[in-house]
């Protein structure tokens, strides 16, 4: 209610006002004032205490706009005093209270979404905007959301935000660019006594950019000052809508083990959902010899099929890519004159109508939906913005059309789990569980090992070595001569390290684990672990440790590659060869 009311309120004072005017006026003009005599009148009415021209006889028009005009001046004082005590009172809670916030930079479209998103959820943010006349800056702050108006670039703006005593910092400016541009700021506004490393979020539009900065391993940062995450928006939301919506139903007894995936249209999401796709299957439980092909339905899908299988020269190892170059949109289809060439010998998978326009995406999807090959299969809208009336169309319809499902790209997409998609979130949040299965195995339980959680559950304290060991990552593949580069779609699942290599490296995470924790004020005891008053018994030099210890450690550098693989990324070592096509089978047997 609050926005609404805030769009039209300027409408409806300027309205009022001119009323007060119009009535004030020609009130004073019956009294027979002349005209400058009646305006000056008229103008006097929104001045409480002002001098005022004689009134003579009853005279309904003045009186109105005499008790009016003083309330409507009252009233815009009155906003401009609680608008100004509002700014003030947000810029000393920043000073006061500026800690382990979360700093977005840039309340766009993905920004504003990401801000309010992020406090619902319980979170501290403040927003950084060019633009202070913005729509989007209104809505903040009528959110409660603190935004400071400025370029992300300049210190200045970003030390008002308390940016060096932040949490998080997610830069989406919508200019990948000055995206980039952020970080030196970000660096240098870092305190120099902070124990821990300023997580920064940086998103980028261009694929391209994003897919080659990604293989150099940008994401780690040498000083450790910044750890640096990228992210796509249409990457997370393929990722988030199979999560969501799986491409592979449950087989039917007796029926085909081949699977057909629809892709219907070539917009927004889809050049990122295929390849994706395509990974899901190789970890998909399914039967032996089991073929998985994906048809591209589009007027264009010939050129499309084409160029996307010259971006992954890999695709066609792991599944069939179909085009099919037909316009569910056109009249023939709409018509049910044109067929969908679906083979026999497949099962019908999910069907992802990706249009960027909505309208388009609903009327494919209700063409879709009446056809009798593809009436029954489980079809998803991807959508820009879920509240539209296209979108309500789609939920409305919903009685009858079971299967019909709707997956925005905006709301679906930038939600607090955005946090924890980054390549560091998800090596850390790996080794974790790896640790928990390693000391389950060897009979521990919580009562013994309070560590023994999910993820979720363990201390701040804890997720942050893990977060550590993860920031480590870089230096070990140096010093081992590799590097990581994202894992194609047939990855090689044979990686090892070198038995001298895995012995060094294990030293050199032990000594990483040291001086981390020492720098976050833990000290060694010769009593339990005690994560409340950070001491542990094992800040020791590698030499002291027991055996049994040191064998965690060479664990943690054993199971890094199959880690780093299920975050989407792979070891190369440099003069390897390209090792084959892993099998499907293989795929599904390390997924388990």
């Amino acid at each position: 209610m609050r926005p609404v009311w805030r769009g039209i309120r300027p409408f409806v004072l300027l309205t009022t006002g001119a009323l007060v005017l119009l009535g004030g006026f020609t009130g004073y003009r019956k009294l027979g004032y002349t005209a400058s005599e009646s305006l000056y009148g008229a103008v006097s009415q929104f001045v409480p205490g002002a001098f005022l021209l004689t009134l003579d006889g009853n005279n309904w028009e003045l009186e109105i706009t005499r008790a009016v005009g003083p309330i409507l001046t009252g009233y815009a004082v009155l906003q401009g005093l609680l608008a100004l005590t509002r700014q003030h009172a947000r810029l000393l809670w920043l000073r006061m209270a500026g800690r382990n916030h979360i700093v977005i930079a840039g309340l766009g479209t993905v920004g504003s979404v990401l801000a309010e998103s992020l406090q619902e959820a319980g979170n501290k943010v403040v927003a950084v905007e060019a633009e202070g006349g913005s729509e989007q800056v209104g809505n903040a702050r009528d959110s409660g959301i603190p935004v400071v108006i400025g370029s992300a670039v300049d210190r200045t703006v970003m030390r008002a935000a308390r940016l060096g005593q932040a949490g998080l910092l997610v830069v989406t400016t919508g200019d990948d660019t000055r995206n980039l541009d952020v970080l030196p700021v970000a660096a240098e506004l870092l305190p120099r006594r902070r124990r821990e490393a300023l997580t920064v979020l940086i998103q980028l539009n261009d694929r391209t950019l994003w897919h080659v900065l990604r293989a150099h391993g940008f994401w780690i940062e040498r000083e450790r000052r910044l750890r640096v995450e990228l992210f796509n928006l249409f990457d997370l939301a393929a990722r988030r809508l199979l999560e969501r919506f799986a491409p592979f139903g449950s087989q039917t007894p007796g029926g085909s083990p081949n699977t057909n995936v629809l892709i219907v249209g070539f917009d927004g999401v889809a050049p990122t959902l295929i390849p994706e796709i395509a990974r899901a299957w190789q970890y998909h439980e399914r039967r032996p010899a089991a073929e998985l092909r994906i048809t591209v339905v589009d007027p264009d899908a010939v050129a499309h099929c084409a160029w996307l299988l010259g971006q992954h020269p890999d695709l066609e190892q792991v599944c069939e890519l179909v085009p099919l170059s037909l316009d569910v949109e056109g009249p023939g289809f709409q018509r049910g004159d044109t067929p969908i060439d679906l083979p026999a010998d497949y099962e019908l998978g999910a069907i992802y109508v990706c249009h960027t326009q909505d309208v388009r995406a609903v009327s494919a999807a209700f063409a879709l939906s009446q056809r009798p090959e593809t009436s029954g299969a489980l079809t998803v809208v991807t959508l820009t913005d879920p509240r539209s009336g296209v979108a309500s169309m789609i939920d409305s319809s919903r009685r009858t059309l079971t299967n019909l499902h709707t997956f925005s790209l905006l709301t679906g997409t930038l939600d607090p789990e955005l946090l924890r998609s980054g390549v560091n979130e998800q090596i850390a949040q790996a080794n974790h569980a790896q640790y928990v299965r390693s000391q389950r195995a060897l009979g521990h339980t919580l009562e013994d090992n309070p560590s023994l959680v999910e993820w979720d559950e363990l201390p701040e304290s804890l997720k942050q070595s893990n977060r550590l060991f993860a920031d480590g990552v870089g230096s070990k593949l140096e010093a081992a001569g590799c590097r990581l580069v994202p894992a194609s779609l047939t990855p090689r699942h044979g990686f090892q390290f070198r038995e001298d290599e895995l012995e060094e490296l294990a030293k050199l995470e032990h000594d990483r684990w040291v001086a981390d924790l020492r720098g976050q004020g833990w000290r060694p005891t010769e009593g339990e672990k005690d994560p409340q008053h950070k001491r542990h018994p094992l800040l020791v030099t590698w030499e002291e440790l027991s055996e049994a210890e040191r064998d965690k450690d060479r664990m943690a550098v054993r199971q890094l590659p199959e880690m780093l693989l299920r975050a989407g990324f792979e070891i190369y070592r440099e003069g390897d060869q390209a090792a084959s096509a892993s099998s499907g089978k293989d795929a599904a047997k390390l997924a388990s």
